[in-house]
C-alpha cells in the first residue's frame, strides 16, 4: 500500500502528498495523523525481567503502530510521570529512550494519563493510550478520574497488567472491559505488542 509522502506544493510550501493526489499542509497533517501514547510503568516493582520484557514489547508495539499509520508517543511513570517522546515514527528514537529507564519509586499513574491526555487533545485523528503496569497505583481513584476525563474526550484507553496488578482496576481505566488484559510477566512482551491490533483504525485504512 502506497503511503503519503512529504513534498513541496507549487508555491514551495511543505505539504504531505497522498497517493490520490490530495495535498495537506504539513502542520495540519501532524494534527490529523493518528497518535497513540504508550504509558510504561518503571516503578521499583518492575525491576529486572519485567522492565526488560515491557521495553521489548513497547518496541514491537511501536513498530506495528507506525506501520499502520500511527505516530507513537512514550511516557514513563514511577513516582513522577515524564514525557520521553511526544510523537515519532522512528522506532530507534523510542529504543534510546527505553534504554535509559531504571526501575525505582512508586506508581503515579494518574499523572501519566493526564500528561498523555493533554498531549493528545490537539490531535484530530484517532487517539489512544496504552497503559502498561505491574502493580497498584498510588491512587486508584485519581487514576480512574484521569481515565474518565480522557475517555470523555474520545480517547481510547487500553490497559495491560501483570499478575500483580488489580484486574478489576484495569477494567475501570480501560475504555471497555475487553481492552483490559491481565497476563503473566512472561507474556507481557506479547500482550503489549498485540495491543497495536486494537488501536482505532485510521481513516482510509
Amino acid at each position: 500500500m502506497r503511503k503519503p509522502i512529504i513534498g513541496l506544493s507549487k508555491d514551495g510550501s511543505l505539504v504531505v502528498k497522498y497517493p490520490s493526489g490530495k495535498e495537506l499542509p504539513a502542520a495540519d497533517f501532524a494534527k490529523s495523523a493518528p497518535l497513540t501514547f504508550l504509558l510504561l510503568d518503571h516503578s521499583g516493582s518492575m525491576y529486572g525481567h519485567k522492565l526488560k520484557e515491557a521495553s521489548a514489547g513497547a518496541l514491537q508495539f511501536a513498530t506495528a503502530a507506525i506501520d499502520s499509520g500511527y505516530q507513537v508517543g512514550l511516557i514513563s511513570f514511577s513516582s513522577e510521570a515524564a514525557i520521553l517522546s511526544v510523537s515519532t515514527t522512528i522506532v530507534e528514537k523510542l529504543k534510546q529512550c527505553l534504554s535509559l529507564l531504571q526501575a525505582s519509586g512508586k506508581t503515579n499513574l494518574s499523572s501519566a494519563i493526564s500528561l498523555a491526555t493533554e498531549s493528545l487533545l490537539p490531535v484530530s485523528g484517532p487517539r489512544a493510550i496504552v497503559v502498561v503496569t505491574d502493580g497498584e497505583p498510588d491512587s486508584q481513584a485519581s487514576a480512574i478520574d484521569a481515565a474518565k476525563a480522557a475517555s470523555a474526550r474520545g480517547i481510547q484507553i487500553m490497559a495491560i497488567g501483570t499478575a500483580d496488578a488489580d484486574q478489576e482496576f484495569l477494567s475501570k481505566i480501560a475504555t471497555a472491559r475487553d481492552l483490559a488484559q491481565h497476563v503473566p510477566p512472561a507474556q507481557l512482551r506479547y500482550a503489549i505488542a498485540s495491543a497495536a491490533k486494537q488501536l482505532p483504525r485510521p481513516v482510509g485504512k
